[in-house]
């Protein structure tokens, strides 16, 4: 029975522990996907003077399957949702020219994890943390974005 005891003692400090760490890993992984889609996109501006067009939430926008190839750019998000390039459009009242978002979408709902889109604003900006500027904002219903070009 004492084994038994201070197994369960042990668990009930781990647990906390591993969630902690696997939302570390999830935000470290949007961040990286994030940076790897940016350079992606500008890439492809550079080469042609303009912004893709928009996409569906999860499909590679026309013209970007060269620089994105076969990428994480159509699976499930670390964090739920799928990946979503939007072009010169308004998010909180500002208009912004090339963003990426994650969006909820058939088969991948998008849950708001406040704990995790703060690890998320961390590890993109500097603080002060703040989700109205920086690179890392909340965009249309609070969705996650990434601005590539404010």
């Amino acid at each position: 029975m004492v084994v038994i005891l201070i197994i369960s003692v042990l668990c009930t400090f781990a647990l906390p522990a591993v969630a902690r760490i696997q939302r570390n890993a999830r935000a470290s992984a949007v961040h990286n996907d994030f940076r790897v889609f940016a350079a992606a996109f500008e890439a492809y501006a550079q080469e042609h003077g303009t912004w893709p067009p928009e996409s569906a939430a999860g499909a590679i926008p026309d013209g970007m399957s060269g620089y994105l190839g076969n990428t994480a750019w159509t699976r499930v998000t670390p964090i739920g949702g799928r990946y979503d390039w939007e072009n010169n459009r308004q998010h909180s009242g500002q208009r912004i020219a090339a963003a990426i978002r994650i969006a909820s979408a058939p088969g991948a709902p998008l849950p708001t994890d406040w704990t995790l889109l703060s690890r998320i604003e961390r590890a993109i900006d500097p603080p002060p943390f703040s989700y109205a500027a920086g690179n890392f904002r909340l965009g249309v219903s609070s969705t996650p974005l990434y601005l590539v070009q404010p």
